[in-house]
């Protein structure tokens, strides 16, 4: 569920709309977007209506760490899951420098929550061997995807997709990049390749489907249901 504006659904319709999708047959959800931890209250009172009403199987939140704060992280424990920070590169500036990513890592072990890192990997960064940087962070899983744009956690965010799909790489070149980092070991298996065909599937602020495949997002469950939106998604696709 990703929120790129600055729209907030009322609490009550969030909710209405988590239990329809519910409903409709979703299982696992990840809060996405600009950063979710913007509103904090707001998002684990929806992570806490997931796991405690509609008995989620997983729950995850993707943020940038930066505003990650453990007495958040203490209050939570038992609606979070996941804690996924993006990791773009071991020599280049990233979000959080790696001591501060070692640093949440274990405050996220310290509360039960697993913590992960995922890697878009594009033309900026598809060279670069990562394997001793992840394993000084030591997350409980390294998740990397072939970047491109409108795709994955970066699906709401436009100037980033301009900035790095100028240089999207060939499938050779992200398969030299899995096979260098391929050998790391970890907690749960470590390293996961997540390939074409495994896409989530991603709602606006709005509760609109979104389709990387198109710029128009479906009209929202909450006026159409999960249904009808759903077909308007499949057109698209």
């Amino acid at each position: 569920m990703a929120a790129p504006e600055s729209h907030k659904l009322q609490i009550a319709s969030a909710k209405a709309g988590l239990r329809s999708l519910q409903i409709a047959g979703m299982r696992t959800i990840n809060f996405a977007g600009e950063e979710p931890l913007l509103e904090p209250a707001y998002l684990g009172e929806l992570a806490r209506y997931c796991s405690e009403v509609l008995g989620l199987e997983s729950i995850s939140v993707s943020t940038s760490g930066v505003l990650v704060r453990e007495d958040w992280l203490q209050r939570h424990r038992g609606s979070i899951d996941i804690l996924r920070i993006p990791y773009r590169s071991s020599t280049g500036p990233t979000a959080l420098p790696p001591q501060e990513l070692m640093q949440l890592c274990q405050l996220c072990r310290n509360h039960g929550i697993r913590f992960e890192l995922y890697t878009a990997v594009d033309g900026l960064n598809c060279e670069e061997d990562m394997n001793l940087a992840v394993q000084n962070i030591s997350p409980h899983r390294w998740t990397v995807h072939k970047a491109q744009t409108g795709d994955g956690d970066e699906v709401t965010n436009g100037r980033n997709n301009a900035a790095r799909g100028a240089v999207v790489v060939t499938d050779a070149q992200f398969e030299r990049f899995c096979a260098r980092h391929r050998t790391r070991q970890g907690e749960d298996g470590g390293y996961f390749e997540s390939r074409p065909g495994e896409e989530p599937v991603w709602l606006d602020e709005h509760m609109r489907f979104m389709n990387r495949h198109s710029e128009r997002p479906t009209r929202s469950i909450l006026d159409v249901g999960v249904g009808a939106a759903w077909a308007e998604m499949t057109e698209t696709a």
